[in-house]
């Protein structure tokens, strides 16, 4: 039996390669990420989240302000529920530390990343949160995107 969507198929893979990687010089496209500003791991206080907080709510016509954090240390990093990585993100001089999680990420290439690069230095990308869990306050960055300097 002949299945006429299953025909055009490879047609169709090799039109969507020639205008994506054609179109790139060789390389797929890279989608940008909009950043609202840098922050460092002092200035990411459970005060700025709640003034952030303000601006909402946060849906599609308003997004969540995103933050880059720069030359951070992975203190540790593991998976955590079903596919989602934990991090502990510190400063250069190791006296400042901020919770982190990549959601969703345990099988990308994030989180083989994050989970990688123990001990490593890395730049960071994501919203910030407050985080109050069995009676502690605090808050946590959600993490969307990572590079190593």
């Amino acid at each position: 039996m002949v299945n006429p969507a299953a025909d055009g198929l490879e047609e169709f893979r090799l039109f969507l390669e020639e205008r994506l990687v054609g179109d790139a010089g060789g390389a797929l496209p890279v989608p940008a990420l909009s950043l609202d500003g840098a922050l460092t791991c002092g200035a990411a206080t459970r005060e700025l989240v709640e003034v952030l907080e303000r601006v909402g709510p946060f849906g599609a016509g308003n997004p969540r302000p995103r933050f880059a954090f720069a030359a951070l240390r992975i203190a540790y990093a593991e998976p955590v529920g079903t596919d989602h990585v934990r991090v502990r993100l510190a400063d250069a001089a190791g006296g400042l530390a901020l919770n982190a999680i990549a959601f969703r990420a345990a099988a990308t290439e994030l989180g083989r990343a994050l989970l990688g690069a123990r001990g490593g230095a890395v730049h960071v990308a994501g919203t910030l949160r407050l985080d109050d869990w069995q009676g502690r306050q605090g808050l946590q960055l959600a993490i969307e995107d990572a590079a190593r300097p």
